[in-house]
């Protein structure tokens, strides 16, 4: 079993999530020099991202040790557990910035929404895979839709707009791959301009609002959420094409650009590293998805491909917003870049997702072992 397993794990994958990991751990290090947040101490922020891939490293040895079929056994576990923990927020939860999003455990801050990307993945892989055989019936995309809605709503009352629409992006992902006839996702399109409608009259507050609306014209709140997007212009603007040096940004070291180490990371990246240097790193966060949408084509069963879909097109959306915004194109959210932007529970749980991954890999042939059967 031993040289099934290693013969099957996915090595080029595990290269490109280090690459990209210790990447992203420099370019924490370079936007947080000169600051209490700086440096290599316990405190630090580049610390505390190399302590949280380390524990994701062991994560992702244990789940690929693991056959991801027995998951199915306790899904509805892992369902409840994912409510739960999203549920407790509003409870014990800790506020920043005007949203409850964190759980202080002391150690470090836990964020359950982080975690609800995962436990999607794999509860909703088992839903899906349970009822392939009944995959372009109604009741099943129905029925997914109600799987996905409560851990959504429980997100976006946070409030955390972006991260629920992630939990979107995966079921899209998900029950596209999954056989959900088209006819009944064009359907939800045309109902969703209704009903995007009703959420703006009623539901977003007014700084979502304005969030949404300000990257079209940042200049109309200049001094307000408007500077976050002109600074990070500026930054990728003066990088050029080979960039000002590791460290050397104008933007990042005088600390003109804001939350550079998590949401704005990318502009950081582009100031000092320039037009190569993020167009290296797009390459390899192609690169990344691509491997992991491989190990989804290579799979065994079902459920291995819906696991292996489910966190790529999770992780392929934050990219696409996280630069998005970056470059002023999107609205500006909280979405980090996955593997290089700074905080604990994203990387930790990002681990945790490439771990499902590399089990799908490992345990691709196909055996007796049927779970959902």
């Amino acid at each position: 079993m031993e040289q099934v397993r290693w013969r099957n794990f996915d090595f080029a994958l595990l290269v490109s999530t280090l690459i990209l990991a210790l990447f992203g751990l420099a370019m924490i290090h370079s936007a947080t020099m000169g600051t209490d947040l700086g440096g290599f101490s316990l405190s630090g922020l580049p610390m505390r991202q190399l302590i949280a891939l380390l524990a994701g490293l062991v994560l992702i040895a244990l789940l690929s040790s693991m056959d991801y079929r027995y998951l199915a056994y306790v899904r509805w576990v892992l369902y409840l557990l994912n409510l739960g923990m999203l549920a407790l927020v509003f409870f014990v939860g800790k506020q920043t910035y005007g949203a409850t999003r964190w759980i202080d455990l002391g150690v470090f801050d836990l964020q359950p929404s982080e975690l609800a990307k995962p436990l999607l993945v794999i509860t909703l892989g088992c839903f899906l895979a349970q009822r392939q055989e009944r995959a372009e019936r109604l009741s099943t995309f129905l029925l997914s839709i109600l799987h996905v809605l409560p851990p959504t709503v429980l997100v976006f009352l946070q409030p955390d707009l972006s991260t629920a629409m992630v939990l979107l992006a995966i079921w899209l992902g998900m029950v596209w791959i999954g056989g959900v006839r088209p006819a009944y996702l064009l359907t939800l399109l045309f109902l969703s301009i209704p009903a995007g409608v009703l959420a703006w009259r009623y539901l977003l507050a007014d700084y979502q609002k304005v969030r949404l609306l300000l990257f079209l014209d940042p200049y109309q709140d200049l001094w307000g959420g408007g500077y976050n997007i002109l600074q990070a212009w500026t930054a990728i603007g003066a990088g050029g094409w080979l960039g000002k040096g590791f460290g050397q940004g104008t933007q990042s070291q005088l600390h003109f650009l804001p939350v550079r180490h998590s949401d704005f990371i990318f502009a950081v990246i582009c100031e000092e590293l320039g037009f190569w240097g993020a167009s290296a790193l797009l390459l390899m966060l192609l690169l990344f998805v691509w491997q992991i949408l491989r190990v989804g084509q290579r799979a065994g069963d079902s459920l291995g491909r819906l696991l292996a879909t489910g966190v790529a097109a999770g992780l392929a959306f934050q990219c696409l917003v996280n630069i998005g915004m970056n470059v002023g194109v999107m609205p500006v959210t909280g979405l980090p870049l996955p593997l290089i932007s700074s905080g604990g529970s994203s990387i930790l749980f990002t681990l945790l997702s490439l771990g499902l991954v590399q089990s799908v890999s490992v345990y691709r042939r196909r055996s007796t072992f049927e779970p959902l059967s």
